[in-house]
Order: structure tokens, then sequence, then C-alpha cells
């Protein structure tokens, strides 16, 4: 969630560019828990407002990356639901120190490591699936050439990570230019991409869970909408309207 108390307002960042800073995010997660605040907080949704999208794409069984995983508890609720072969990345020292202490004794499979999104150093094709929960939109906070030139970056590094079918969970607020570099890149490299909205209780935001799955086959890339009708979020319907 986005913090409505104006105390919290204070430590959020005065500039978008923050965002991308290893400095800003360190001092962020320091004064988050000295204001009384909890540390741990999920900006796009809890993995049970979206953990059944999530299961459509990536099985239990598979290797997975979670990048730019702050202090997020998605990996822990994920772990416990059965994904235990994970990886979560941050270029915060300080974080996955924490964030390892928290799950060494109670999640041994579990794995931290610091790592910069723009200079991953794993072997080609290392990851069934990587997972991206807000550091997209961190990272791309503008529409400039040198953001697009960077978000490039981070797409290559991850195109070079996942297997030849593997996939890209990307939750996000698909901004315009974010959607729309999104797509550019993705639909260039034959690539099946389905957008899913989904819902958090008692929030204004409206993210959406993006798959981005590599196809082995030629001429498949293809891109589908899943979008929940609004009358169907009012009654609690789970039928989608599926836009091909």
């Amino acid at each position: 969630k986005f913090f409505a108390d104006s105390s919290m307002n204070k430590i959020l960042p005065k500039k978008f560019e923050e965002f991308e800073q290893k400095d800003y995010w360190d001092k962020f997660f320091k004064n988050v828990k000295k204001s009384g605040e909890s540390e741990y907080f999920e900006w796009y949704g809890e993995y049970s407002e979206f953990g059944s999208i999530l299961k459509k794409y990536v099985k239990p069984e598979e290797k997975i990356l979670n990048i730019g995983c702050g202090k997020s508890l998605m990996s822990e609720q994920m772990y416990d639901d059965g994904f235990q072969n994970q990886i979560n990345v941050d270029f915060s020292e300080d974080v996955i120190k924490e964030m390892a202490e928290r799950s060494m004794l109670i999640r041994p499979k579990m794995k931290y490591e610091v790592m910069d999104v723009l200079k991953m150093t794993y072997d080609d094709g290392a990851f069934d699936s990587v997972l991206d929960k807000g550091t997209l939109d961190a990272m791309f906070p503008k529409d400039t050439p040198e953001q697009c030139q960077k978000i490039e970056t981070m797409f290559d590094g991850i195109m070079r990570v996942i297997s030849s079918t593997g996939t890209y969970i990307c939750i996000s607020l698909l901004q315009d230019h974010i959607i729309r570099e999104l797509l550019k890149y993705f639909t260039a490299k034959n690539c099946v991409i389905e957008i899913n909205e989904f819902l958090i209780k008692k929030s204004k935001l409206f993210p959406y869970l993006v798959s981005i799955r590599k196809s082995d086959k030629p001429n498949e890339n293809k891109i589908n909408l899943k979008l929940t009708r609004s009358q169907e979020v009012q009654t609690g319907l789970t039928k989608e309207e599926v836009i091909s």
C-alpha cells in the first residue's frame, strides 16, 4: 500500500528518480522502522490477492529469481505455499542480510543474494521464472532516452537468465510509458504476453500481473488481455473477459 499517514509521507521520495537509488532505499527502510510502522509491507498487494493468477504461470518445482525483493514478504509466503526453489536479489546489502536472517531457520532452502538487476551474473538460462513485483516501476519512473536504455538493459538481462521457454512475471501499475516499452521490447522477442488485472483490498492502486513467456515456436508472439468486468468485481465473481 501507499502510506496515507502524513508522518510516513515525509520519508517518501521528493523526486521519482530517488526510487532508483540504493542510498534512498537504505534510508527508507531505516526511517520506516523508526516511524513505528511495519517495515514489511507490500506496495502492490499481498500474495493472497494475486497468488491464484501467479500459479497459472509459475509452478512450485521451478527455479525462481525474484528481482528487487526489498522487504516484501511475497517470497516468504510463496515458499510457505510450496515454491521453495527461490533466489531473492536486491542491491541493498542491509535488506538482503535482514531478510536472509528472517528465513534462515524456518525456510532453509530460501536464498538471498546482493545483486544489481542491471548487472546480473547468473548463467544463461539459469532460471525457469523471473519475478518482478514493482521493480520495473521503480527503475522506470520517467520516460527519457536514458531511462529507456536502462530498462532495455534490464530486459536483456532477464531474457538472458531465463530458460528457452521461461517466464518473466511483472507486477506493475503499467503506466503509459511502461506498457509501451514492455510491449515494444517483448513482442520483438517472440514472446507470449498475458496481462491480468487484479484488485487490492482497500487500495486505490490498480496493478496488473503481466506474464511474458519465451516461445520456442517461430512467430508465436501474441498478447492476451484478461480483464475483470466491473459487475464481476462488485459481485465477487471470478469469470474473466478475455480479449485476444
